[in-house]
């Protein structure tokens, strides 16, 4: 008794192609339903597939998209890695990258015949970055374990020596404080009082000295934070928390003096001074290659060829 409605005349009726097509599409990733235009069709017959649905045609395998070359992400990787193994190379490199800023600096000044300027903004800058690079140094004799946490912190502290350089030129404009200059050196500090918690964690033998460490260093850094907002009180600012800077180990170590390596310490100390003779090197070739290009004689050249670097 069933009585099955055929379409009305004129009303699309999906085919095998269609039905297919579209089953195919739906199914298989990667494929894709595109009209396929037959000319040996009668032209009655192919003034209907401007009004065919886009899945009632045959689907075919469209090619993959093509990625780039693989090397680059390899590469990247391996470079991570090299540099993951090597943190304290590179802490040292980007240390020194931050000198040189603060020596290019200076050289400005002095051209300018701003040398007294150019000299105390030196001092300052050189002290941030020293200071820094020697207190994570001898805290890396005593207590360099290696691990992951420890190899984060000193990529944070590598973070800080980079906004410290970045603001060294406007510190010299200034004449003052400058936001970068004192935000890196605070993100430095402060991950070294998070390697001192740390520390006090695994020697409760000398838990009181490392507990000092971070103390002192954590409210002289609350310290700088504040100097930030008082522009007219630079200089003395300056020079009270640069005292309490150096007492701190002074304090700290009266408790329990903490341990370290000989070997180590003379290893660091080398290699900064290797990297800084370098980065002196280069700049006396540039200079010395700027007065080539410029034609001027070679005369005048004389004194740093035979000075050296």
């Amino acid at each position: 008794n069933e009585r099955r409605l055929d379409p009305p005349e004129g009303a699309h009726q999906p085919g095998m192609a269609e039905r297919g097509g579209a089953a195919l599409a739906a199914a298989v990733p990667g494929y894709v339903a595109k009209a396929v235009a037959d000319t040996s069709r009668p032209k009655a017959d192919t003034d209907h597939d401007a009004l065919r649905l886009p899945a009632e045609t045959i689907a075919f395998a469209a090619p993959p998209e093509k990625s780039g070359p693989l090397w680059p992400v390899l590469l990247a990787g391996a470079c991570f890695l090299y540099l993951w193994w090597h943190a304290a190379l590179l802490f040292d490199l980007v240390f020194v990258v931050a000198i040189s800023r603060a020596a290019a600096q200076l050289h400005h000044a002095v051209a300018e015949g701003h040398v007294a300027h150019g000299l105390e903004g030196f001092a300052m800058v050189f002290f941030a970055i020293w200071w820094a690079w020697m207190n994570f140094t001898w805290f890396a004799s005593a207590y360099d374990c290696d691990d992951v946490p420890y190899r984060l912190a000193v990529f944070v502290q590598i973070t800080g020596a980079l906004i410290l350089a970045a603001g060294i030129s406007r510190m010299f404009e200034v004449r003052g404080p400058a936001v970068a200059v004192i935000a890196g050196y605070v993100v430095m500090r402060l991950a070294l009082v998070a390697q001192w918690l740390r520390a006090a964690a695994g020697d409760p033998a000398r838990r009181p000295t490392v507990l000092r460490y971070a103390a002192g260093i954590a409210l002289v850094q609350v310290g700088w934070v504040a100097l930030a907002f008082l522009p007219n009180l630079w200089i003395p600012g300056f020079l009270t928390f640069l005292v309490l800077e150096l007492a701190v180990p002074v304090w700290a170590e009266r408790h329990t003096p903490t341990t370290w390596h000989p070997h180590h310490i003379a290893e660091r100390y080398g290699l900064l001074t290797i990297i800084v003779l370098g980065e002196s090197i280069l700049s006396s070739t540039l200079a010395v290659q700027s007065v080539v290009d410029a034609g001027d004689a070679l005369g005048a050249l004389v004194p740093i060829i035979v000075g050296g670097p």
